[in-house]
């Protein structure tokens, strides 16, 4: 029996990957386990319309910065970092460096569209909300020794 083949390698940001996993559920019903967690991951995590994604990646790519392919596009569209420190910290895990000009266009582009987290709640959040009660420990009582016990008797 033969795997799957692969035809294409190409980076995603969240945005496609939600739009993807949606697709699957149409095709498929249900998606699988990894499936739920990656859209659930993704549902908690991408704060960006399709549009809006595809708006900043047009826009990144147009800047013409030297080696920088769509896998570091998709990762700052994900993280969508606002100062230059963040897009840094974002850059660190691939092998490129960027200038300090290149680092303020990407920020140019990349601040217009702030990173608001959307209220997702999961089906267990949604369920009433849990009540954190201290019970005081009551007092134990005194527990007297043997000794003590013999003292008293006398």
């Amino acid at each position: 029996m033969s795997g799957p083949e692969i035809i294409e390698k190409k980076s995603m940001n969240l945005v496609d990957v939600k739009e993807a996993l949606e697709k699957i559920k149409k095709r498929d019903g249900e998606l699988d386990i990894r499936g739920n967690k990656v859209d659930e991951y993704a549902c908690a995590c991408s704060t960006l319309s399709k549009k809006e994604a595809d708006e900043i990646y047009s826009k990144l790519e147009k800047l013409n910065i030297p080696r920088f392919k769509d896998m570091h596009i998709n990762k700052i569209i994900d993280i969508l970092p606002q100062s230059i420190p963040h897009i840094k910290v974002v850059l660190q895990g691939f092998s490129i460096t960027v200038s300090q000009e290149s680092l303020k266009k990407i920020l140019g582009v990349v601040s217009k569209y702030k990173s608001e987290k959307k209220p997702n709640k999961s089906a267990k959040e949604e369920a009433e909300p849990k009540e954190v009660v201290k019970e005081e420990a009551e007092p134990k009582e005194k527990v007297e020794s043997k000794k003590d016990a013999k003292e008293k008797t006398k």
